[in-house]
């Protein structure tokens, strides 16, 4: 599921690369991976593990975003990467200026 939802693997990527540039121990690396898995898949796992719980009183609360990701999902997704686009270009930029 994470290879077709950006959502989750985006920050998980991001987080794992500042875990290993971090200088420290690697204990410490490996408890703060550990944290971002859990972190992340419960992002995953929490929409499935509440339908299948209580079916009836998942709709009340999941088909509102449903809807709204319907609708504006796209967008959302347009502005994002647009987003990440400017941040790569800028950062890109600074780095040659140095």
């Amino acid at each position: 599921y994470m290879l077709t939802n950006f959502s989750t693997i985006v920050p998980f990527v991001a987080a794992s690369r500042i875990i290993a540039d971090a200088q420290m121990e690697l204990w410490q690396e490996f408890i703060l991976l550990l944290v971002v898995m859990v972190i992340t898949i419960s992002l995953v796992a929490f929409p499935v593990a509440i339908t299948r719980l209580a079916p009836q009183k998942s709709q009340k609360v999941l088909a509102p975003v449903k809807s709204f990701m319907s609708r504006y999902g796209t967008r959302i997704t347009e502005v994002f990467f647009l987003l990440v686009a400017l941040y790569l270009v800028a950062h890109g930029a600074i780095k040659i200026m140095e």
